[in-house]
């Protein structure tokens, strides 16, 4: 199995942190090239992460600088090198990648992301109010369990994401490069949950936003039952089917305002 793969949802994961407290913190002046466009932690990011990272190991050789690792393991996701070529002032791409490993298998990026989402939900940047879906395909060449063929004869794996009104990750979910997006719906909208101080965590939306591959008569009753509004495109297809019962909802303009979010994200 291909770990890049296994870790995409903790790889990106850290971005999506990192551009959460980039809203929260105001930014320091960033390293520019002609090729590509890095910054590395401020201060302040790092001490808001630092209390999330696991303590070092009380017996045996401590840990690389982990400052330095996260910094080596953002370069390589901004800017799509490989682990070998990223910069020594970093340390070893290995290590790096040793990191990034670990901590997704431990639950670290997702402690973090946690953390993030309830700092972001305090200061009004991560809201329920709508929630737009949709999903995308990675290319897997080296294969793996969740790899499959899709309609283009290619290995893919396929990522299902949930954002906010600010275009923030809410939910992530991987599946089979072949499997339909329908299918994982009521999974990843079940995975949405922020965190609060007091009280239960938030998991309802108010409004669900998504295309025409949603369009599905399961997926709007499940909706309906949660008593969250649904803005989901028409599939042409089911035009042509007789439709019994409530007129399916669909406003255009919310809906375009809304789905941007969600394309910006995913390109």
């Amino acid at each position: 199995m291909n770990p890049m793969h296994i870790d995409f949802h903790f790889s990106g994961m850290i971005l999506w942190i990192m551009r959460v407290s980039k809203l929260l913190i105001p930014p320091r002046p960033i390293f520019k090239s002609m090729m590509m466009t890095f910054q590395e932690l401020t201060d302040e990011q790092w001490e808001y992460i630092k209390p999330h990272l696991p303590p070092q190991p009380r017996v045996g050789r401590k840990r690389a600088c982990d400052r330095k690792t996260i910094n080596g393991i953002l370069y390589v996701l901004n800017t799509g090198c490989t682990w070998h070529d990223m910069p020594r002032r970093y340390g070893s791409g290995v290590t790096a990648w040793r990191r990034l490993k670990l901590w997704s298998e431990d639950g670290t990026w997702e402690r973090i992301h946690n953390a993030t989402m309830h700092t972001a939900y305090e200061n009004g940047i991560v809201s329920l109010d709508v929630v737009s879906i949709d999903s995308t395909l990675i290319e897997a060449k080296n294969g793996g369990e969740l790899v499959a063929y899709n309609g283009h004869k290619k290995k893919r794996v396929k990522v299902h994401v949930a954002v906010c009104s600010t275009g923030l990750p809410l939910s992530i979910f991987t599946g089979l490069g072949s499997q339909h997006n329908s299918q994982k719906f009521i999974e990843f909208i079940d995975g949405i949950e922020i965190k609060i101080e007091r009280g239960r965590p938030r998991t309802k939306p108010g409004e669900v936003v998504a295309d025409a591959a949603y369009d599905d008569m399961k997926i709007r009753e499940d909706l309906r039952r949660r008593n969250i509004c649904s803005n989901i495109g028409v599939n042409k297809r089911n035009m042509k089917i007789p439709h019994v019962g409530r007129p399916t909802r669909f406003e255009e303009v919310s809906y375009k305002k809304n789905r941007s979010c969600i394309e910006r994200f995913n390109s």
